[in-house]
C-alpha cells in the first residue's frame, strides 16, 4: 500500500468517527444527532478545513446530473443556454453519493411501513397539509423580500420557491428516532411531505422555465400527473399483485437447515433492493427519484417477512449511510465562504427575519391544517416536522442564483438573475437556521406530546406473555433468532422460550385418508422495566408474525399488568378470559394450559 493511499484511508477513517462522535456529542447535550453530524461535516468538509478525501480528484469522484431538478426529464423543452443553468452537471463525491444512497434506503423503508388502513384515514388532512406547508413560504417570502426593497419577481419568489421543500430524510430520522413513524401523526407527516416534495419539484420546474421564456401549461401539469400516476400503480401493485405471488413464489425456494442466512431471504433481500434501484431511476426520469424509492419499498408492505429479512441485512450498513448523508449531502452543500463573507454577515439579520417567518413559521402553520379535521393529533407535532431542510432545498437556491432572466436587463447590461446574490445569501442563513432549530424543535414537541398522552392514557404492562403456533416446518433456527431479535429492539428482557411440537391430522376429501402436518407451539415470557401500552403490543404483535413468515401462523399476545403477575390471561375467543395461575407458577404463564386450549380450538392435535 503506498502513503497516499493510506493517508487517504487514515482521513477516511478520521471522517467517519468524527460524525460519529458529532451525533453522539449532540444527543448528549439533548439536541438532535443530525444537528451533530451536520455541524462535523461542515466543519471538516470541502468547504471548512477540507479535510475529507476524495472530495475533489475527478478520478475517484463522479459526476452525475440532478434528476430532479433537470426540466428535461420531464419532457419540458428546456436548453442550457445563458438563461438558464437548470440542467447544467453538478459534482458528486463519493461521500454524497453513499449519503444519497443512504436516504434512498431509508426511505424505502419508510415505504415497507406502510399502513394503508392509516393512508385512508389520513391522506385528505397530509394533502393539505402538504399544501400549506409548500405555498405558504413562497407567499411570506414573497412579501419579505419586499419588504428589503427588493424585487418579488423573480427575487422574490426564488427565494420561496426554496423555502418551499420539505426534508424527506430529516422527518423520518426523526419520527424513527421517536419510534413514531407508524403513529397517525407519523403517517401524515410521511405523506405530507413527499406530496409537498412534488408541488416543490413542480415550483422548480416552473422556475427554470421561466428563466428560460419557455412555460407552457403542460410542463406545469405533466410532473404533477407523472407522479401521481407512477404512486397510484405502485399502490395498487403493493395491495392486490404482490402480496400473495411474491409469498408463494419464494416459498418454494426450499429451506436449508444448517445456513445461518436462507437462500430464499437472499433472494427476496436482492429483489427488494434491485426495485429500489430501478423504480429509484423511474422516479428520477419522472421527476423525483426518492419517490421512487418510496415507491418501491411501498411495494413490500404486505409480503410477509420483507421488514424482517431487511433488518436482518440492511440496519448497520442503512444508519452509518444516514449519518454519511447529514454530514455530507447535506453539510457539503452548505457554501460556508459566502455566508461568512464580509456581505454574508452583514445579511445575517435579514437571513433570521426570513428564517422566523416564511422559514420555519410558515411550515409549522401548516400542521394547523388538522384543526379543520376530526383527527386527535397534535398541530405542533406535525408542524415542526415539516420545518426541517436539507439539500434539495440548497439545490434549488443555487440553480436560481445560476439562472438568468431572460429579456432582463440588471442595469450592466447582463441578465437579471432569478436570485440575486443578495437574495441567495439571505436565503441560505434562512435554511441554515432552519436545519438548526427545525429538528431540536420537533423532538421537544414530540416529547412534550407524549408526555401528555402517557398522562392521560397511563401504560401499566411491563410483563407479556406470547403465545405462536404455525407450521413446524417454518420454526427453523432463523425464525427463533428473529422473534428474539423484535423482542430485542423494543428492549425486552425475555424470561422463558419453551418449545413444542405436534401432529396435526386434516381430514381428506371423501375416500381419501386425511393429511398430517407437524405443527408447533412456542410459549414466550417477556419482561421490561419501563411500561407499554396497548399500541406498542400490537406493533409487537405484528413484527413477530412477520418474523415467523407464515400465513397460517397465530400470534397471541397476552399483556399482564402488576396488579394480575399471578393470573394468566387465556387466548380464548374474546381475549378476555382470565383463570388463576397455579401456585408454583410465579410469574410465569402456566404455558401447559395456554396449549392446551390452542390444540382443542384448533381441532385434533395428538402429542408426539
Amino acid at each position: 500500500m503506498s502513503g497516499g493511499n493510506f493517508d487517504a484511508l487514515a482521513s477516511a477513517v478520521f471522517f467517519l468517527v468524527v460524525v460519529w462522535f458529532g451525533g453522539r456529542a449532540a444527543t448528549a447535550a439533548h439536541l438532535s444527532p443530525i444537528l451533530g453530524e451536520i455541524a462535523v461535516g461542515i466543519l471538516f468538509g470541502p468547504r471548512g478545513l477540507d479535510m475529507v478525501p476524495y472530495t475533489h480528484d475527478p478520478s475517484l469522484d463522479l459526476r452525475t446530473p440532478f434528476p430532479s431538478i433537470n426540466a428535461t426529464n420531464v419532457g419540458l423543452n428546456v436548453t442550457d443556454s445563458d438563461c438558464n443553468a437548470g440542467g447544467a452537471q453538478s459534482f458528486l463525491s463519493i461521500w454524497e453519493l453513499a449519503g444519497n444512497i443512504g436516504v434512498a434506503l431509508m426511505i424505502a423503508e419508510s415505504g415497507m411501513h406502510l399502513d394503508f388502513s392509516k393512508v385512508r384515514k389520513v391522506g385528505a388532512t397530509a394533502s393539505g397539509v402538504a399544501v400549506l406547508g409548500t405555498f405558504t413560504p413562497i407567499v411570506l417570502g414573497i412579501a419579505c423580500i419586499t419588504a428589503f426593497g427588493m424585487d418579488a419577481y423573480p427575487t422574490g419568489f426564488s427565494v420561496g420557491s426554496a423555502l418551499a421543500p420539505t426534508s424527506v430524510g430529516i422527518a423520518l430520522k426523526l419520527l424513527t428516532e421517536a419510534k413514531h413513524l407508524q403513529t397517525d401523526a407519523g403517517q401524515t407527516v410521511v405523506i405530507a411531505a413527499f406530496v409537498d416534495d412534488i408541488f416543490s419539484l413542480i415550483i422548480l420546474v416552473i422556475l427554470v422555465n421561466l428563466s428560460a421564456g419557455s412555460i407552457t401549461p403542460f410542463g406545469i401539469i405533466s410532473p404533477f400527473l407523472y407522479c401521481f400516476l407512477f404512486l397510484g400503480g405502485s399502490a395498487l401493485a403493493a395491495t392486490k399483485l404482490l402480496p400473495h405471488f411474491l409469498d408463494e413464489t419464494l416459498h418454494k425456494i426450499p429451506i436449508n437447515p444448517k445456513a445461518n442466512f436462507q437462500i430464499r431471504d437472499e433472494v427476496h433481500l436482492i429483489l427488494m433492493l434491485v426495485l429500489v434501484a430501478a423504480f429509484g431511476k423511474i422516479g428520477a426520469l419522472i421527476g423525483s427519484e426518492l419517490l421512487g424509492t418510496f415507491c418501491a419499498g411501498m411495494l413490500f408492505c404486505m409480503v410477509p417477512h420483507s421488514m424482517t429479512v431487511w433488518h436482518h441485512s440492511m440496519t448497520q450498513y442503512c444508519e452509518w449511510l444516514i449519518r454519511l448523508f447529514f454530514a455530507a449531502s447535506v453539510a457539503f452543500s452548505v457554501p460556508v465562504s459566502d455566508m461568512f463573507s464580509k456581505a454574508g454577515i452583514s445579511l445575517l439579520w435579514k437571513g433570521l427575519i426570513v428564517a422566523v417567518v416564511p422559514c420555519i413559521l410558515a411550515k409549522v402553520f401548516s400542521g394547523f391544517f388538522l384543526q379543520w379535521t376530526k383527527l386527535k393529533m397534535s398541530k405542533w407535532t406535525v408542524g415542526w416536522a415539516m420545518v426541517g431542510r436539507a439539500e434539495f432545498a440548497f439545490m434549488v437556491a443555487k440553480v436560481a442564483n445560476d439562472s438568468f432572466l431572460c429579456g432582463s436587463d440588471d442595469g450592466t447590461g447582463r441578465p437579471k438573475k432569478m436570485l440575486s446574490d443578495d437574495g441567495y445569501i439571505i436565503t441560505l442563513w434562512a435554511l441554515l437556521l432552519a436545519i438548526i432549530f427545525g429538528p431540536s424543535m420537533f423532538r421537544k414537541t414530540l416529547a412534550s406530546e407524549m408526555k401528555i398522552y402517557r398522562k392521560e392514557h397511563p401504560a401499566k404492562i411491563k410483563k407479556v406473555d406470547l403465545i405462536i403456533r404455525g407450521r413446524a416446518q417454518t420454526l427453523d433456527n432463523d425464525v427463533v433468532d428473529n422473534v428474539e431479535h423484535v423482542l430485542h429492539d423494543h428492549h425486552l428482557d425475555l424470561t422463558r422460550f419453551d418449545r413444542h411440537k405436534y401432529s396435526d391430522t386434516h381430514p381428506g376429501e371423501q375416500g381419501h385418508e386425511g393429511e398430517e402436518e407437524e405443527t408447533f407451539s412456542v410459549m414466550v415470557g417477556v419482561h421490561r422495566d419501563d411500561n407499554m401500552d396497548e399500541d406498542e403490543l400490537d406493533m409487537i404483535r405484528h413484527e413477530i408474525e412477520d418474523a415467523v413468515n407464515d400465513h397460517g401462523a397465530e400470534v397471541v399476545v397476552c399483556p399482564r399488568k402488576p396488579s394480575l403477575d399471578n393470573t394468566v390471561r387465556r387466548p380464548s375467543a374474546d381475549n378476555t378470559v382470565r383463570e388463576p395461575a397455579p401456585k408454583n407458577a410465579g410469574n410465569f404463564v402456566k404455558w401447559g394450559d395456554i396449549d392446551q386450549e390452542l390444540r382443542q380450538s384448533q381441532g385434533p392435535i395428538a402429542s408426539d
